[in-house]
């Protein structure tokens, strides 16, 4: 979870979870970054549920826990207002750049925790990279004892997301930008 540790911003900063799951980055990089603002976004209420719960029994006041969709969030005031957005085991590249790069405004970058298959990605993201508004992503090697090939994929935000996105769920569903 910390491995995205070197490329946070140095001083205080807004970072989002996408797909926070069972807390994982977030949580870890809110308690190793106590400067941070970090908001874990997750639709499935639960899992949500357990989120607030997690921070609050930890004491993490700096720690924001939505119960929506990333394209829902992206849609709102939330809109291109991080400086980051990180994510991990949750899709494909493609489908990470239409949730993650909308919340992040310009200058900022989306941290994607990745595994071997993203040479393949990389390439079926380039378009949706490009309509979105991101850069030239550099991928980086994460060195762990045991690790097959784990990377943390960096996409720098260049320039505002046109509003035509994110498209609706329904509109999307099953067809990736691109």
């Amino acid at each position: 979870a910390l491995t995205v540790m070197p490329f946070l911003p140095a001083g205080p900063h807004r970072l989002a979870d996408v797909g926070a799951g069972g807390g994982v980055p977030g949580i870890p990089l809110a308690i190793a970054r106590p400067d941070a603002s970090v908001v874990l976004i997750e639709a499935t209420q639960k899992k949500a549920a357990f989120l607030a719960d997690a921070a609050g029994t930890l004491g993490l006041s700096n720690v924001q826990v939505i119960a929506r969709r990333a394209e829902e969030v992206a849609a709102g005031p939330m809109r291109e207002t991080f400086d980051v957005a990180v994510a991990r085991a949750v899709g494909e590249l493609a489908w990470l750049a239409e949730w993650c790069v909308l919340l992040v405004k310009v200058g900022g970058s989306v941290l994607a925790m990745k595994g071997p298959r993203v040479v393949d990605e990389i390439p079926a993201a380039a378009n949706a990279l490009r309509l979105l508004g991101a850069g030239q992503p550099t991928v980086h090697p994460v060195d762990l004892p045991g690790d097959l090939h784990h990377v943390i994929v960096q996409i720098p935000k260049t320039r505002p997301t046109s509003p035509r996105y994110p498209r609706h769920p329904t509109a999307a569903k099953g067809k990736p930008l691109g």
